[in-house]
């Protein structure tokens, strides 16, 4: 399954403590987890890697 690993962002989570997190890691299309780029990293397995360099990410539906 194709997995895509973004990181140095700024990942607005949305609860209520408003937290963040700098990198996202999703599988087959799907958030397979959330938060800092090492753990993500040591998730991963063949992960392309995007550079979100300081960009800010906020949850959205499509």
């Amino acid at each position: 399954m194709s997995q895509r690993l973004l990181y140095n962002g700024n990942f607005l989570i949305m609860d209520k403590d408003y937290s963040t997190a700098d990198s996202v890691l999703i599988e087959g299309g799907r958030i397979k987890a959330v938060g800092r780029e090492a753990e993500c990293r040591a998730i991963a397995t063949h992960a392309e890697e995007v550079n979100l360099d300081g960009q800010t990410v906020i949850p959205g539906f499509i």
